[in-house]
């Protein structure tokens, strides 16, 4: 395991961004969390390093945990084995997507080209952050059903002077529509910025939206001395993307998941 898959590795062990309603399990070979919400980034393993042996237990314990919802694993270098993949399956989960790790070293990286027909903002009002989830709606095709309270909370979790959380947003120039959105979280200790959540409307793509909100986290990751920036990339989607910006490809990540095994009353 290279060290950029390490960086990306650990990154996904700090969950000091969960809500308060979220339980967390954390032991050296188990890390996961749950919530009655069934929002999969809320009901997901982040960390497995248990033994052969140990596996079904592991997955057992998960499953109970995460009975009413549907429950994601990942499957990263760190801890891909065929013994895993074997005991998930085992019990009742699938693989999705393959992703792959995505690096720049911004220590030799210059500033990314972008498009002046795009302005990107650092997310820092609610009509702003609003605005982020109409991308993601439309981005992913997935309803976001967030209430104001919700939006506010959003908000106040990515500004002031101490947050580790960002957002980015490209509205365009002309009409003012935003058009793409991502996120990025610091992690001082390993100074590396995570990206996450990126995605752009389907009438905007092509034209180099997401590039600028690339470039525009690229630029607050260089503000809070990173190192390094990463993400986890879906293969034939966001994968190739960052090809063409120029980030490295490492190693594998598959997101296993199982179907709720009861309904929730």
């Amino acid at each position: 395991m290279d060290h950029v898959d390490r960086l990306l590795e650990k990154s996904q062990w700090d969950l000091f961004w969960l809500p308060g309603d979220v339980r967390i399990v954390d032991r050296p070979e188990l890390l996961f969390v749950a919530c009655d919400r069934p929002y999969n980034y809320l009901n997901m393993v982040f960390r497995s390093l248990a033994s052969d042996q140990e596996l079904p237990l592991l997955i057992e314990e998960v499953s109970r945990a995460h009975r009413t919802v549907t429950s994601s694993w990942k499957v990263s270098i760190a801890n891909r084995s065929t013994a895993l993949e074997q005991a998930l399956t085992a019990g009742g989960y699938e693989p999705g997507h393959m992703h792959y790790g995505r690096a720049l070293n911004l220590q030799d990286h210059t500033p990314l080209a972008t498009s002046d027909i795009w302005e990107t903002k650092t997310i820092s009002t609610t009509e702003e952050m609003k605005d982020t989830f109409r991308v993601h709606e439309l981005a992913f095709g997935k309803q976001v059903k967030m209430t104001d309270a919700d939006i506010e909370q959003n908000l106040r979790h990515c500004t002031g002077p101490n947050v580790r959380v960002k957002r980015a947003i490209a509205y365009h120039r002309q009409t003012g529509e935003p058009a793409s959105s991502g996120g990025i979280t610091f992690f001082e200790d390993l100074k590396f910025g995570f990206f996450w959540g990126g995605g752009t409307a389907p009438q905007w793509r092509g034209r180099g939206a997401y590039r600028a909100v690339v470039a525009h986290r690229v630029e607050l990751a260089r503000q809070w001395g990173c190192t390094h920036v990463g993400l986890y990339a879906r293969d034939n989607t966001s994968d190739p993307i960052m090809e063409r910006i120029g980030f490295s490809r490492h190693g594998p990540m598959t997101m296993w998941e199982r179907s709720p095994l009861t309904i929730s009353p």
